[in-house]
């Protein structure tokens, strides 16, 4: 990612204008480079980007494994309380059928 941000800095000044950063990404719109330029100055440093990727990117390490295990936890007692309501309509199914 960094390459591309250097390789698109063609001043070298280390701050990307919107056609500079349309030169390694042209799909992005201009109300796309306002979100990133936190400054709002028509430039998008590196620390700007940095800082866009750290605020928004999704949670990593510990906090992305308790995520998934509470995730996991929630799905695995959901797919119980399933499987207990199907057993009791079960039974109650067999206990019709012997006592009519």
């Amino acid at each position: 990612m960094w390459a591309e941000f250097n390789t698109a800095d063609a001043d070298a000044n280390g701050r990307l204008t919107l056609l500079e950063a349309r030169s390694v990404l042209p799909a992005l719109t201009a109300g796309q480079f306002d979100i990133l330029d936190l400054d709002n100055d028509a430039l998008l440093s590196a620390a700007e980007l940095q800082e866009f990727i750290d605020d928004n990117a999704p949670p990593t390490g510990c906090g992305a494994a308790k995520a998934y295990v509470h995730q996991s936890i929630e799905k695995l007692l959901s797919d119980l309380l399933l499987a207990v309501f199907a057993l009791s309509g079960l039974y109650v199914s067999s206990r019709l059928r012997r006592n009519p």
